[in-house]
């Protein structure tokens, strides 16, 4: 394969990475190549996770990681905060990476119970060292974002980092739109109406009919025409379940997909590794 003149400026190993994510076809081996060139870098351990809310952990939409299944059991000695904190709140209020494990405890100080867990997650796994990768999503309810862990002391893993952290973001980033790609591509969703998809839009944004009346510029009676409209559509009867269908499928404004696996789609429901 040949290298063109503007790839020249990259990595060989992340212009090849590219190339392989391009002609993939389905989501386990997005997530598999992405595995290999984390384990490549020395980072054994690669965790990708989809949810709606930052801190409640029946709010994950899935989750795909090799982590060994003694860390899943290790999960059930901590309520659901110290399950997903302070991970997904870094993800909510930054771009950048966060440093994570057990070399970097200081770092949080705010969640006492958090310093036991890394250091179980060292006895079950042999992790000391990682980072997560925020990755944002087209719906404004949803966050992402890769994790990748290794078993580097502090230094040595700063070393790694500063060499090897900015070609793993930018490989995360592509692995992400690339399964949000397929999931779109693998989903049906009943056509709708410009008018309809505005009104959905509206709805899902958590406006009342009165507000929605005033928007579209239409009568009460042509909400409610809209509603019943759409929730035939959808398979649906009550107010409440048109929003959730609509996340569950994903619509944007303008009538295309706003990419937003859920369980039931058949992705990843909590896949890990034996």
């Amino acid at each position: 394969m040949s290298i063109k003149p503007l790839e020249a400026c990259f990595r060989r190993d992340l212009v090849d990475f590219l190339h392989k994510l391009n002609d993939i076809e389905d989501c386990e081996s997005a997530y598999q190549l992405i595995l290999a060139l984390g384990q490549s870098l020395e980072y054994p351990t690669v965790i990708y996770e989809y949810c709606h809310d930052y801190t409640r952990s029946d709010e994950l939409l899935f989750m795909r990681t090799n982590m060994p299944s003694g860390f899943r059991k290790m999960e059930e000695l901590f309520d659901r905060k110290e399950k997903v904190i302070p991970g997904r709140l870094h993800a909510r209020d930054n771009l950048t990476m966060g440093v994570s494990g057990l070399e970097f405890v200081e770092v949080y100080s705010e969640f006492p119970k958090f310093e036991r867990k890394l250091k179980l997650a060292k006895m079950v796994s042999g992790l000391r060292s990682g980072f997560g990768i925020p990755l944002r999503t087209p719906n404004p309810r949803t966050r992402a974002g890769f994790g990748v862990a290794s078993k580097l002391p502090r230094e040595p893993f700063l070393e790694n980092l500063e060499k090897n952290g900015m070609l793993l973001a930018f490989a995360a980033w592509h692995t992400h739109m690339k399964i949000m790609q397929l999931q779109t591509l693998e989903q049906e969703r009943p056509e709708l109406t410009e008018n309809q998809t505005t009104y959905l839009q509206l709805l899902c944004d958590g406006l009342l009919d009165k507000q929605i009346s005033d928007k579209m510029g239409i009568s009460h009676s042509g909400v409610r025409k809209y509603q019943l409209a759409i929730s035939k559509k959808l398979g649906v009867t009550q107010r409440a379940q048109i929003v959730s269908e609509a996340l569950r499928l994903g619509y944007s404004s303008d009538g295309n997909m706003i990419a937003n696996p859920e369980k039931n789609t058949g992705l990843w429901d909590m896949k890990i590794e034996v």
